[in-house]
């Protein structure tokens, strides 16, 4: 690898092209499989500082009319409040082993699931535990971080540098998260390592190549902030096209001589009324789930892989791109 190439930006293209190509010539089972893997990974996956971040500020504005009325309801209610942590627990741990099976698709185009997850359970579990402890780092220090600010008695003046101090903090853990996935799961997976280990393999690539890399997480963050934003837009407007045909036939009931309310009124009117919500709501979460997150997360998942690779040949898990095949070839669809 020529050291002035900046692989940062060459991997962005790279995965591009393997988010276009992937599934070509198309396979059904192929696309089922990475649908319901990109449905599960990536809770708590990292790079979610700006989420963190607001999540902190509503709780400062929400903190005394929410937490103690919160804390009683869960007290009130433990059998409710155990059952929601534990399916929590579940969906997280589940999302862990997925991270593993993910890169196992793209690496050997293995698709069986169930065989891959009972494999992956063991460093699942590790990643499991490391995002659990991580995420409970940060909302522990945001939370003494509210503690503090209200216990201040000049607290417009302290906000400032504690929303700052907790913005760092949030940026901090977030790409720490990120970078652990991104590279240690890999990384575990080529060589058999385990978390801890890989972790300190990840340090050591970052001190071998300290420009690249960070050059990488600064790339990442715009590439989230970006996507984010396109993904929001995106869903929002096939949100509102699939809800289309709902909205004109509420429209054409209100033009009835009864009206909405009158249809309402009745057993039946409910009853088509729910099912129409179900199948909008159905037919939202596949559309989302095949035309926004497939792309999104396979991309995303792809990006750090390709860095991967190009920072240590050991752990070139996907295959380079075509070295006749341009950016302009790419975009005007020639090859």
């Amino acid at each position: 690898m020529d050291w002035r190439r900046w692989y940062a930006f060459d991997a962005v293209f790279d995965s591009l092209y393997k988010l276009r190509y992937y599934f070509v010539p198309f396979d059904l089972w192929r696309y089922v499989a990475l649908v319901v893997v990109t449905a599960v990974v990536g809770s708590r996956a990292g790079y979610g500082a700006v989420g963190d971040v607001a999540t902190f500020a509503v709780g400062v504005e929400a903190d005394l009319r929410l937490t103690r009325p919160a804390v009683e309801l869960a007290v009130d209610n433990v059998d409710l409040f155990a059952a929601a942590v534990a399916l929590l627990a579940v969906l997280v741990f589940v999302s862990a082993v997925f991270e593993f099976v993910f890169v196992d698709i793209l690496w050997e185009d293995d698709l069986s699931l169930r065989k891959l997850f009972s494999q992956r359970l063991r460093e699942g579990f590790s990643l499991f535990v490391f995002r659990v402890a991580a995420t409970a780092a940060f909302f522990l220090s945001s939370y003494v971080a509210v503690g503090l600010l209200r216990n201040s008695t000049e607290s417009t003046a302290g906000l400032i540098p504690l929303a700052a101090a907790v913005a760092l903090l949030a940026l901090g853990f977030s790409v720490v998260n990120g970078l652990v996935t991104d590279f240690a799961v890999p990384i575990m997976i080529a060589d058999g390592r385990r978390l801890d280990d890989a972790v300190v393999e990840v340090v050591k690539l970052f001190r071998r190549e300290p420009r690249q890399l960070s050059l990488y997480v600064g790339v990442r963050l715009l590439l989230n902030a970006a996507i984010l934003v396109g993904a929001t837009v995106v869903s929002v407007v096939v949100a509102a096209t699939i809800g289309l045909p709902l909205a004109g036939l509420g429209y054409a009931v209100e033009l009835t001589s009864g009206g909405l309310d009158a249809a309402l009124a009745t057993a039946a009117g409910v009853a088509v009324a729910v099912v129409l919500v179900v199948i909008y709501l159905v037919l939202l979460l596949v559309f989302l789930a095949v035309f926004v997150q497939l792309p999104v997360r396979f991309y995303l998942r792809c990006y750090p892989l390709y860095v991967l690779g190009y920072t240590d040949e050991r752990y070139r898990l996907l295959e380079e791109r075509p070295a006749d095949i341009s950016l302009l070839d790419f975009l005007l669809g020639r090859k």
